[in-house]
């Protein structure tokens, strides 16, 4: 991943609505100063924050998904069920998206 690719990935968790406000500040620190230290803070940050797809869909299922998505729970549920089956990793939402690819290139974020 070029660095370009890392900034645009680290724009897009830190804009995503789904984004927590430690994961947004490490995602300011680290394109402010996109030094080896800010980035050791930001993958570790990620690390904590990125959910993985059995957590996601763990999550869609229960009683708290419900009073947060509404008539959504289904369709986002069923998303997560198909990214699963598609092979995917990580939560559907956009921050853990952008997150989850920060993580599958650990090395060129730290280089």
């Amino acid at each position: 991943m070029t660095k370009t690719e890392i900034k645009e990935y680290v724009e897009k968790a830190m804009n995503a609505g789904s984004c927590c406000p430690e994961l947004k500040e490490a995602c300011a620190a680290y394109l402010k100063n996109p030094g080896k230290e800010e980035a050791a803070a930001l993958l570790q940050e990620l690390k904590e924050d990125v959910c993985s797809i059995d957590d996601c869909i763990a999550f869609l299922g229960s009683d708290a998904a419900a009073q947060i998505f509404g008539d959504g729970q289904a369709a986002a549920l069923k998303a997560a069920e198909a990214s699963k089956a598609a092979g995917g990793k990580y939560c559907t939402c956009d921050a853990c998206q952008a997150g989850g690819a920060l993580l599958d290139n650990e090395a060129d974020l730290l280089a």
